[in-house]
């Protein structure tokens, strides 16, 4: 192998995706092969590797092309948000990480704070290029964004229940939270909320501590 091939949408240097291509082939494959030798070159190994060295990559193509060149297309991952280990409520962070839109971590944050992009809290470190989150918990919190989009300043954050599986706290900028069951659609309590907001709470709502929508139709809040 003499030429290496980057291309990519930018999220990535060309340098330093060459110097990791060149550092893979150095050395032996199988033990008995250079391991730039053009017809020990494995396509899926390569990806594989880089995928390892890259996991801010969301795809890795590699293909050979005759008689000695290597071609690699790279791309980044779409920033979905961040999200945090956090054992409990009244604990700081232990880590942090940025997900992209499929819940994968793919960099880790050396310190992280305010809330200018949506955050989840959970109770598990993940791997970098690993699934932190569902994508279906994603999903959750942007049905919820939506709906709740005017409601006690918007929601800022999701907190992961580390004890009773299914529960979430959702944080609103106003400081109060809504606790709810993350696996029932959120149109099935948006409504209920939205009643007992206008009826029962009225203008103390920036008042609230939290409201508890977990059983249906019985709602039950407190006041800070």
């Amino acid at each position: 192998v003499h030429e290496i091939e980057v291309s990519g949408n930018g999220a990535f240097g060309r340098d330093d995706v060459e110097a990791a291509v060149r550092s893979i082939l150095a050395g032996r494959r199988w033990r008995f092969f250079p391991a730039d030798n053009f017809l020990a070159v494995s396509p899926a190994h390569f990806a594989a590797e880089l995928r390892a060295r890259f996991p801010q990559a969301a795809e890795v193509r590699v293909e050979k092309r005759f008689p000695d060149t290597i071609r690699v297309d790279i791309a980044g991952r779409a920033l979905w948000g961040v999200y945090c280990e956090r054992r409990a409520a009244d604990v700081p962070p232990r880590s942090c990480f940025y997900l992209d839109r499929r819940g994968t971590a793919y960099e880790s944050l050396a310190a992280f704070s305010g809330w200018l992009l949506p955050i989840i809290f959970g109770g598990e470190t993940p791997a970098l290029g690993r699934a932190a989150v569902p994508e279906a918990t994603l999903a959750f919190f942007n049905d919820a964004d939506r709906a709740l989009a005017g409601v006690g300043g918007g929601l800022l954050a999701l907190y992961l229940s580390t004890t009773t599986p299914g529960d979430a706290r959702l944080a609103l900028a106003e400081g109060w939270q809504l606790l709810v069951t993350a696996t029932r659609p959120v149109a099935e309590w948006r409504g209920i909320l939205a009643t007992v907001l206008e009826k029962e709470i009225g203008p103390r709502q920036s008042e609230l501590e939290y409201v508890d929508l977990r059983f249906g139709s019985k709602v039950f809040f407190k006041y800070r």
